[in-house]
């Protein structure tokens, strides 16, 4: 097994040169800051378990004009473990590209990472940045920022087609506006045939567009959809949707949503139709944080098998309604708390919830952890699988928070610190903001 170099002051002088240099098994080694340009790179089919590694300043591909691909790795590029994203910062950086999509991998068992994608154009239906068609994939630590506006298209930022298992983890989509009458941005989201997706720890902020904006976009009758730990935030448009469900069961964990300017309708959490998994039949929304929508949790259409359940929830500054449901369409609310108490005639709420503000640490400048006073601490339901929050911080005081932060409390100081399971304090008067 061989290492193959390329870049500044490597023996290779091109990306398109070293990855025909491969074999299976073989070691790829950029170096940056570096610079190609029209650059359309191709591994040889059949090349697996490369493993390719980035390291220093950006290595950047300028393919302004150009309408092919950046980089493909065919159906037979199988288990290859791309990270390129530099030991300083540096990534590799694919600038112009005006194709249909930048970033394309159809092989089954990968993980493809460290890239920035930026400044892509659009030819077919949809702008199509980063898309995935090979089975238990995974985009990890991708940034996709700045697409040239496409002409009268949508636009999408990562996207999952057809493929089963994949995953996307530590991506951020960001700064991306789009204009013209119309037209919508899906900044991550599926196909409806792609098959038990999981999205985490993944932010999705400052993206406008003239009509619909889908932070994350989730549809289909084809399995269960898991998204924990996303952050959608600064979104504007005619109609936004933090995290967004269709026609699936689902798993919607530590979910944050804020800052939404919609001229007509928002919500942070959007869940509706048939629920069809055979197997994972019930779905389920816990402590998520969602502020200033019109219609914080949305929940529409009664499943036709399983139930939806609704607990740890926080929705603050709903304009409409704060917890919404169509009859039957939720089966179940425990400790939530509707800062305005917006619970919709429909919504299944209980005396586990509550109907007063939960005192975050600082709103005003967005800070939505909670504050030493706030009731939702130690006040929510007990939740055996979650570990937890949206920052990993872990399950803090005598019982688990309501919303998508915990309250990190010991003794008389703050603590974070790895944990697997309860940690147990005797008494909430040691709060520390």
């Amino acid at each position: 097994m061989a290492t193959i170099k390329c870049g500044l002051g490597q023996p290779y002088s091109s990306l398109a040169i070293a990855l025909l240099a491969l074999n299976n098994g073989d070691t790829l080694e950029t170096y940056g800051p570096y610079a190609e340009s029209n650059q359309t790179v191709t591994p040889p089919v059949g090349l697996i378990g490369v493993t390719w590694r980035h390291y220093g300043g950006d290595y950047t591909f300028d393919g302004t004009g150009a309408t092919a691909t950046f980089l493909t790795l065919a159906a037979s590029n199988t288990n290859w473990t791309v990270g390129a994203l530099g030991d300083n910062g540096g990534r590799v950086k694919a600038t112009g590209y005006i194709g249909a999509n930048t970033l394309v991998n159809a092989g089954a068992s990968n993980v493809v990472g460290g890239f920035r994608l930026t400044a892509n154009g659009a030819v077919g239906v949809y702008q199509l940045t980063a898309i995935s068609t090979g089975n238990g994939a995974i985009f990890d630590d991708i940034l996709i920022d700045n697409p040239v506006d496409p002409t009268n298209k949508n636009w999408i930022g990562i996207y999952l087609n057809g493929a089963s298992g994949n995953v996307v983890r530590n991506c951020v989509v960001e700064d991306v506006t789009i204009t013209g009458a119309g037209r919508d941005i899906y900044a991550v989201a599926m196909a409806s045939a792609t098959t038990s997706p999981v999205i985490r720890d993944t932010i999705i902020r400052r993206v406008t567009a003239p009509d619909m904006v889908y932070a994350v976009y989730g549809s289909g009758a084809n399995g269960y959809i898991t998204v924990e730990r996303v952050r959608a935030h600064a979104l504007t448009g005619d109609k936004l949707y933090g995290i967004y469900v269709l026609n699936r069961s689902a798993l919607v964990r530590d979910g944050l949503t804020y800052d939404f300017t919609a001229t007509t309708t928002s919500s942070g959490i959007y869940m509706a139709g048939t629920q069809v998994d055979a197997v994972d039949s019930d779905s389920f929304v816990e402590n998520c944080t969602v502020v200033g929508t019109s219609n914080g949790l949305y929940f529409g259409n009664i499943p036709a098998a399983g139930t939806r359940t609704v607990r740890n929830c926080i929705s603050s500054g709903g304009t409409a309604t704060e917890f919404y449901a169509d009859a039957g369409a939720v089966g179940t609310s425990k400790n939530n708390c509707a800062a305005g108490g917006l619970y919709s005639a429909n919504f299944p709420n209980g005396a586990t919830d509550l109907s007063t503000d939960p005192l975050f640490r600082d709103a005003v400048n967005n800070d939505y952890r909670l504050s030493r006073w706030s009731p939702c601490v130690d006040s929510g339901i007990w939740i055996p699988n979650r570990t937890g929050d949206l920052e990993h911080q872990p399950i803090s005081g005598r019982g688990m928070d309501r919303g998508a932060y915990e309250f990190q409390q010991a003794n008389s100081r703050d603590v974070r610190q790895e944990v697997e399971g309860q940690v147990s304090m005797s008494t909430r008067d040691v709060r520390r903001s």
